[in-house]
């Protein structure tokens, strides 16, 4: 998420539009072929639950929620996502701003990711998602406001900031309301939800 942006603002007006797309693709296969060495000793297939969907979990309120959560977060991201690069456009700013901005908006979470996942444990993730999600909003209404690209350069940082201390939440939730045997599709219907 931070590095594609960083990567098109340097090589797009010299190589072409598809080059950070080959780059990222030949990184990706290098990747992918070191991970498929590790070795991890995966779950016992004879201890999985036999529930072939996960719709039952909707009957907690509390699983729900999550759910919610994370929905919700994605709203403001993908909203963030499709409306960048349209109002960079409008605001006749250079295209290296509007790639750097997504960086910036990026950027913070590889750092505050620990950081945010003890505050998540400190306050709650159902507190903290909350916290991030209104104050992702107040942020998301500030872009359709501010007058200039740079200045939402900066609120597109403080976004970043906020989403790298509190995204941890949602996943967190889940851990907390759904018993262990059904984690991972808890955690397959939130990203289905998102």
């Amino acid at each position: 998420f931070t590095f594609g942006p960083m990567l098109s603002a340097v090589t797009v007006g010299t190589f072409g539009i598809a080059s950070p797309f080959v780059i990222i693709s030949v990184l990706m296969v290098v990747i992918g072929l070191r991970i498929l060495r590790i070795d991890v000793a995966e779950a016992d297939i004879d201890g999985a639950p036999r529930q072939r969907l996960a719709f039952d979990l909707f009957r907690s309120r509390a699983f729900s929620g999550t759910i919610t959560i994370g929905a919700a977060l994605f709203v403001l991201i993908g909203t963030f996502d499709a409306l960048w690069s349209l109002m960079m456009d409008d605001m006749d700013a250079p295209t290296w701003v509007a790639n750097i901005g997504i960086s910036l908006f990026a950027l913070p979470m590889l750092f505050l990711g620990p950081p945010g996942g003890r505050l998540t444990q400190r306050v709650g993730p159902f507190r903290a998602s909350i916290a991030g999600l209104l104050a992702g909003t107040v942020i998301i209404s500030m872009y359709g406001v501010l007058p200039s690209p740079y200045a939402m350069m900066v609120f597109g940082c403080i976004h970043g900031i906020v989403d790298g201390l509190t995204v941890t939440g949602g996943s967190a939730a889940i851990a907390m309301v759904v018993p262990h045997q059904r984690l991972a599709a808890a955690q397959g219907m939130q990203g289905a939800a998102q």
